[in-house]
């Protein structure tokens, strides 16, 4: 469950998954790229090094071989940090609290939040899924876009398995240390903030742009397996700025300056870490590679070896 992608129009790609945003192809050709070998970091102050991964939450099967970068620094790893530990689907108990934090309470619904022009906006998408208001009405508006998001993608093919969850049971089979910069429950929470107080604003957003998700998505895989973080910050970031500040601010800055002093207490000891974190939270000038930078450590793109 990733919180990266639920923003108006623009954060519904990034963690769940995070991880949804528009830009052109044309648009992506005319800028100047910095290009890495791949969206992996080496991270390093003195002899003291880490890696950290930008993540895609969902993928095409075509996605995979991942990077050869990924693979490598998965492997120099003792322990892999991401995210948030990811629910296991079959666990009951975490369905139920999923249920709990993104549900109404106390007889409220979305059909009451929502005017009527927005719900018939709502009903009329939904109706093409063959779903309706009603399986909905139950949840709040964060939720409801991060279901839209996966309908488009599950329509386009492309919902498969993200980087995160390769690596966690990769990591799980292997008996890997795994540790988290969140839990689950502030991921829940935050979702649960979503478009909160701004409904109709918020789902008009995430409605109007429904199907460029999975467009969006090819184009932000593109950038991301050579790691072009100028063209990242564009797809990613740009218009989630000027679209919903407040979501943005929540999503992405907040939890960008939340995790620096976590990543900061993985140096000191005897083990690497690689860390995962969606791909939105690597660019710009409040994005985790810059702040890293600002706080003195030596950040540059791990490149594999090829021998």
């Amino acid at each position: 469950m990733k919180a990266s992608h639920f923003s108006a129009g623009r954060l519904r790609l990034s963690r769940l998954f995070s991880q949804s945003f528009a830009i052109v192809v044309a648009m992506l050709l005319l800028h100047t790229p910095v290009f890495a070998a791949s969206s992996v970091w080496k991270v390093s102050k003195g002899a003291d090094e880490l890696y950290i991964g930008g993540t895609i939450h969902v993928l095409p099967a075509n996605a995979f071989p991942l990077p050869n970068e990924f693979e490598q620094a998965y492997q120099q790893a003792d322990v892999l940090v991401l995210e948030a530990k990811l629910p296991d689907p079959a666990d009951q108990n975490a369905t139920k609290a999923m249920i709990e934090r993104l549900a109404y309470s106390k007889g409220e619904t979305l059909s009451q939040k929502l005017s009527p022009k927005v719900l018939q906006v709502l009903a009329d998408y939904l109706k093409t899924f063959n779903l309706t208001v009603q399986q909905f009405d139950g949840f709040k508006p964060g939720f409801v876009a991060m279901q839209i998001a996966l309908l488009e993608l599950h329509k386009a093919g492309m919902a498969g398995e993200g980087v995160d969850s390769y690596f966690a049971s990769k990591a799980t089979n292997a008996g890997k240390t795994q540790q988290y910069l969140e839990t689950v429950e502030f991921q829940l929470d935050l979702m649960a903030k979503m478009g909160a107080g701004t409904e109709d604003q918020f789902m008009l957003a995430n409605l109007k742009r429904a199907d460029e998700t999975a467009e969006l998505l090819s184009q932000s895989i593109a950038a991301w397996r050579i790691g072009d973080v100028t063209a990242l910050e564009k797809i990613l970031l740009d218009d989630a700025r000027t679209d919903d500040p407040a979501s943005f601010k929540l999503l992405f800055n907040d939890r960008n300056h939340d995790w620096i002093p976590k990543i900061q207490q993985f140096f000191g000891n005897q083990q690497r870490e690689l860390i995962l974190v969606g791909t939105g939270h690597l660019p710009g000038e409040e994005g985790v590679l810059a702040l890293l930078r600002a706080a003195g450590y030596q950040v540059e793109p791990f490149v594999a070896n090829t021998k």
